[in-house]
């Protein structure tokens, strides 16, 4: 199950760096690159959930 977790994040973080680059840096106005920013948020969600989740588990298994 952690690999898969870290599996996630690490898919998460390459989705989020191909949100970054394709991101308009001239215009960064919202009606621009809406799509790309709330991309970039709901990947940020997903990072912190799984490192989270990632933390929960671990703290579980040392009891």
């Amino acid at each position: 199950m952690q690999k898969r977790r870290i599996t996630i994040i690490i898919i998460a973080l390459i989705l989020l760096m191909i949100g970054l680059f394709i991101t308009n840096f001239d215009d960064l106005s919202w009606s621009n690159n809406k799509g790309n920013y709330l991309g970039i948020i709901a990947i940020l969600f997903a990072i912190v959930s799984m490192i989270i989740s990632y933390i929960i588990e671990a703290k579980r298994r040392n009891r």
